[in-house]
């Protein structure tokens, strides 16, 4: 535990900290073996070290954020049972909706894909997985960690209406899921506020296993 000026106490959840150093890890390991394949031509060291950093500093910050904010880390399990089997029927549905929507949209685009985006030509198996458990790692910790928990930090401040302020943070942290990474796909808006319903009831673990299979998925499909 910290003491900072004021009297403010900074609780360090150190097991909080070692997954997000995991996470950065991961990334790291990932971005040596794909970097090649994504950035011809680029250094995997340069590539590694910048993830890698951005990692660490959004999952610290996230770390202490979810303590306010209140919103779950890894997992989150509901008291009531009831209540428990409802919301993951409704997660169910959600993910299978993601999933085949993205699938669906990659299908169809498939060759406009395949000349735009140039990683896609060199999809193998091995790479959509890794490429896929890097989106689910990196993504789901700084747009839903860290960027949804810190709008239901601000927005907790404004409105008493824990709808209004779910619906107003899964918007705005998926609408700069989709224009930051996906140029406003309207697709990745609707993933994204979807993703944001799957963090904050469940926690971050599902979100990235939604994540993961909903662009594993499809890129096995174009590699095969």
């Amino acid at each position: 535990m910290n003491k900072l000026k004021g009297g403010f106490q900074l609780k360090i959840n150190w097991t909080n900290i070692f997954w997000i150093i995991l996470f950065a890890v991961s990334t790291a390991g990932i971005d040596f073996i794909i970097t090649p394949y994504i950035y011809p031509g680029r250094s995997p060291w340069l590539i590694a070290g910048n993830d890698s950093l951005i990692m660490l500093l959004i999952g610290f910050l996230g770390v202490i954020i979810i303590r306010y904010a209140k919103t779950p880390f890894l997992f989150y399990c509901d008291d009531d049972p009831k209540e428990s089997k409802k919301s993951w029927l409704i997660i169910l549905g959600l993910s299978v909706l993601l999933i085949t929507l993205n699938t669906v949209i990659w299908y169809i685009s498939k060759e406009q894909n395949i000349q735009s985006i140039g990683w896609v030509k060199s999809l193998t198996p091995i790479n959509s997985i890794l490429i896929s458990i890097r989106a689910g790692i990196t993504e789901e910790v700084i747009f839903r960690f860290f960027l949804f928990s810190l709008f239901i930090l601000v927005f907790t401040k404004i409105f008493h209406s824990k709808i209004l302020i779910f619906l107003i943070c899964s918007i705005l942290s998926a609408l700069a899921f989709a224009f930051l990474l996906h140029s406003g796909s309207i697709v990745s808006l609707v993933a994204g506020v979807i993703l944001s319903y799957i963090y904050y009831r469940k926690g971050l673990l599902p979100a990235m296993i939604v994540h993961f299979l909903g662009d594993c998925i499809p890129f096995l499909m174009i590699s095969i």
